[in-house]
């Protein structure tokens, strides 16, 4: 690798000091600090009103922020015009902040006609976009009030993703969903071939959520931050009572969901079978696919060796390897 591109990976994609915003007497957002790797998912998360979504906001200059300094790939975005630094940069908000009068081709096309596609171009990636997202061809024409709730969510995500951007800033994109279509759509964007590669920083008050998409996450409360880390380092080693408190009346789920098959494959006997997982999945992911069964085969993500994974021996190692953790 050249020293250039190391130099690339090591620089933070989003670097965020001392940020703060002040309305009038109110301190919505109090100094805070944080890094956003390249490609990572970084989750603001805590309760309405604790200063998460002011903080996306600022990420982008829809808010301007009262005190800080914020740098996208080493650039301040204060020496960018704020249109041009918000094209560059992906946006999903709820599904009702669709155009309603344009058509769902014209609503994933907004982006990549301000940045002056061709036709042929914009057409293409509207018709890729449209396949990823499950969505059938002749969608195209409708408009959002003929869709779904979650068809419209759909929509927001391809509008989201349409120039290809390498940052997408998520404000509780799946809030105003029901849990069921909630739950589909999630999966659905974290399997998008384009999802891996991006630079993610959402907003969310759902801790299942949270855990299930980000690679580390920032607890804000009172417009500060509580504690920041995986969720591995937030669950099992709460930085306070407040911390702690948080994720109490979640916590067996949420540990479910972030200890990985991987963290206990040491405690399964290698045996052939029909693969239907790999390690990298979680606790909570290889329950859901035993269903009735009293076991699944799972294979190692790095090397393919196969391990028969059954139901008694997976609850006792997840115990086991979560007490060590406290």
């Amino acid at each position: 690798m050249h020293v250039r591109e190391a130099d690339a990976l090591l620089t933070p994609m989003i670097n965020v000091k001392h940020l703060s915003k002040n309305y009038g007497a109110t301190r919505a957002v109090a100094g805070i600090s944080f890094e956003v790797k390249q490609g990572e998912k970084f989750i603001l998360l805590g309760t309405s009103g604790c200063g998460k979504t002011t903080t996306l906001k600022m990420l982008n200059r829809l808010i301007e922020p009262s005190a800080g300094e914020i740098s996208i790939q080493a650039r301040k975005i204060t020496a960018q015009q704020p249109e041009m630094l918000r094209r560059s940069i992906g946006y999903i908000l709820q599904g009702n902040s669709l155009f309603p009068h344009y058509t769902v081709a014209e609503n994933i096309a907004v982006v990549p006609r301000l940045l002056g596609w061709s036709r042929d171009r914009t057409d293409a990636r509207v018709k890729e976009l449209l396949e990823k997202l499950h969505l059938p061809r002749e969608y195209a024409n409708y408009y959002p009030a003929q869709l779904s709730g979650g068809q419209q969510q759909r929509v927001n995500i391809a509008r989201g993703l349409a120039a290809d951007p390498p940052i997408i800033l998520m404000d509780e994109p799946f809030g105003a969903l029901d849990p069921v279509t909630r739950t589909h759509i999630r999966k659905e964007l974290v399997q998008l071939d384009e999802y891996e590669k991006k630079t993610i920083v959402m907003v969310t008050h759902d801790i299942d959520e949270a855990f299930e998409i980000g690679d580390r996450i920032c607890l804000m409360d009172k417009g500060r931050i509580q504690q920041q880390g995986t969720a591995a380092e937030l669950l099992f080693k709460p930085a306070s009572d407040f911390v702690r408190s948080f994720f109490s009346g979640h916590y067996l789920q949420a540990a479910l969901k972030t200890v990985k098959l991987r963290d206990i494959w040491y405690g399964f006997d290698a045996e052939p079978g029909p693969v239907i997982m790999t390690s990298d999945y979680s606790i909570w992911d290889a329950m859901e696919k035993m269903g009735d069964k009293n076991a699944i085969y799972v294979a190692d993500k790095n090397n393919g060796k196969v391990k028969r994974i059954g139901k008694d021996s997976l609850l006792r190692l997840f115990s086991e390897y979560t007490a060590t953790l406290q």
